[in-house]
Formats: structure tokens, C-alpha cells, sequence
């Protein structure tokens, strides 16, 4: 009989952002705010910079209050599966270290 192999998964580029399949839970925390303004001005920036990555996304802000610093405005973008959000950061903190962690809803 002969040996029957199965399909290779198509490789695709780093480069490309993969397709989304079906509806995440996930937002990426991009970054951390003294208002609200502050936080949808850098979004408008980050959308422009990555818009393959954010264009199709949608924010939120967290208000947070940090005892003994005041009050601040989470920046986070979502909805994506986790696969997606992972995707998404590893390709922010090529330019923006540490600007990108995940948050589970």
C-alpha cells in the first residue's frame, strides 16, 4: 500500500496578519492614560501606524484608580481570539516594547 500523506499547512508570510475566525474575548491593553482624550488620541496614531493589525478594531477604556497615583484610563482594543491578540502584539512590541499585554474578558 502506499504511504498516503497528509495535506502540508499553507505557510504564510510574518508579515501578512492571518484571518480572524470567529469572535474573540480578548482586548490587547495598549497602554495606560490620565484621561481619556490622551488614550483616543494615541489609538487614532496606533490605527494609522497598523492598520492591518487595528484597523478593524474597536476600543474601550478602563477607568482604574491607582492608590496613592490617581486615576487612569486603560487603552484597550478588542474583540480578537487569543490566537489574534497574541498575532497583533508580538508585532506592536517590535516598535513599542512592553506596549501590548492581553486581557481576558
Amino acid at each position: 500500500k502506499p504511504k498516503i500523506e497528509p495535506p502540508k499547512a499553507k505557510e504564510t508570510p510574518a508579515s501578512k496578519p492571518a484571518p480572524q475566525t470567529g469572535e474573540g474575548r480578548v482586548y490587547i491593553q495598549l497602554g495606560s492614560y490620565r484621561d481619556v482624550a490622551g488614550a483616543k488620541k494615541d489609538w487614532g496614531k496606533l490605527q494609522k501606524k497598523y492598520p492591518d493589525f487595528l484597523g478593524k478594531m474597536t476600543i474601550k477604556t478602563e477607568k482604574i484608580n491607582i492608590p496613592g497615583k490617581g486615576v487612569y484610563y486603560r487603552l484597550q482594543a478588542g474583540k480578537a481570539t487569543e490566537a489574534r491578540a497574541k498575532e497583533i502584539c508580538a508585532v506592536l512590541k517590535k516598535s513599542n516594547p512592553g506596549g501590548c499585554i492581553l486581557v481576558k474578558r
